[in-house]
């Protein structure tokens, strides 16, 4: 049925990623051999929300397809005001289905899961510009990064009304169930700003690139029915009668196992600054309050 699952769009799609991926990789590499040692510490907490999206063998190629909610917490040690080291925790929900596709073949597959997702991701994040927000001129900045991420799947679909877990029926004739746990590498680019000094709000955009093609639960070819139980032949070939009036058959493309899966999310956050000002001090003299005094700015 299916001969190639719209190859030439998938494979430019995940060119284009490879692509800021790198980008993003070099230009991090190149500031981090300018890092100097002038780490002030300050903590910053905060939560965010927004879109998580994924792309790859039934989405293979359209930004912000299928998008659900994602939330999340994060805690971000800034070693400077233009270096800093972030940890987050999130969760969303990952989607697709061949018949909201416009390519025919696609739609005669008919394949379609879901999953909530649970990630942690820690990344290292460089300002374009100084931000410091206890500076009365540090207003703003866009940021990148990249770090390492560990997250949770378990994909699922419906039959008559009622769920199944994919990776537990073995679909395309695996010898055993793939991991639940899946690393990604996390890159992108973001926006900051500063309410107040406490106060601060960013957006940006993350691309997860994975090292699993079975977020989906589609990756290679058709399996020997025979090889499969009486529940996996249901999911593992779903497929409609073609224009040519057969159905797929076993051997044949059921996924494109040559690129793995993809997600994405697109988030607005808040977070408030801890610590003390780095501009000023407190002292306590004897037997009186405690003062509050500036000292010179270090640079």
């Amino acid at each position: 049925m299916i001969k190639e699952i719209n190859a030439t769009t998938c494979r430019f799609s995940l060119r284009l990623h490879g692509m800021i991926f790198k980008s993003a990789l070099w230009l991090l590499i190149i500031v981090g051999f300018s890092f100097h040692a002038n780490a002030q510490g300050s903590i910053d907490a905060g939560i965010y929300g927004g879109g998580m999206y994924y792309f790859g063998d039934i989405v293979p190629a359209k930004q912000f397809t299928n998008t659900h909610a994602t939330v999340g917490a994060q805690f971000k040690w800034n070693l400077n005001p233009r270096y800093g080291f972030k940890a987050s925790l999130g969760y969303g929900k990952l989607s697709g289905d061949d018949a909201a596709s416009s390519y025919a073949p696609q739609v005669i597959r008919n394949l379609n899961f879901y999953t909530n997702l649970y990630e942690f991701n820690t990344t290292f994040e460089f300002n374009f510009f100084e931000f410091n927000p206890f500076k009365e001129e540090s207003r703003f900045s866009p940021y990148s990064f990249i770090g390492l991420g560990l997250f949770y799947i378990n994909p699922k679909s419906d039959l008559r009304g009622s769920p199944y877990i994919l990776r537990e029926l073995m679909t395309e004739g695996q010898t055993k169930p793939y991991s639940r746990f899946q690393l990604s590498m996390p890159f992108g680019f973001g926006l900051k700003l500063k309410v107040t000094d406490r106060i601060l709000l960013h957006t940006e955009w993350c691309w997860h690139k994975t090292f699993t093609d079975y977020i989906d639960d589609v990756s290679g070819l058709y399996p020997n029915p025979d090889d499969l139980s009486n529940a996996a032949k249901e999911f593992s070939d779903r497929s409609l009668v073609g224009p040519d009036g057969k159905k797929a058959t076993w051997g044949r493309q059921r996924g494109y196992a040559y690129t793995k899966d993809w997600y994405a999310t697109a988030v607005l956050g808040i977070s408030v600054r801890l610590g003390e000002k780095l501009n000023s001090c407190y002292f306590k003299p004897p037997g009186g309050l405690k003062h509050k005094v500036k000292k010179k700015e270090i640079r």
